[in-house]
């Protein structure tokens, strides 16, 4: 339902303010709740990719 939202249409869709939104998202970021991880997508680089078990 939210997924993919950014704060603004969050706080429109739920009637909540803006800053209380944006002060929660910090909070849960802050506490290791939720991280935010950002991968390189190899194959669109033209990268092949695999598992080396040794």
């Amino acid at each position: 339902m939210l997924e993919g939202k950014n704060n603004r249409e969050i706080s429109k869709l739920l009637s909540i303010p803006l800053s209380t939104i944006q002060r929660r998202a910090r909070h849960i970021f802050a506490s290791g709740i939720i991280t935010s991880r950002i991968e390189l997508d190899y194959e669109k680089l033209g990268y092949k990719t695999g598992l080396l078990h040794i």
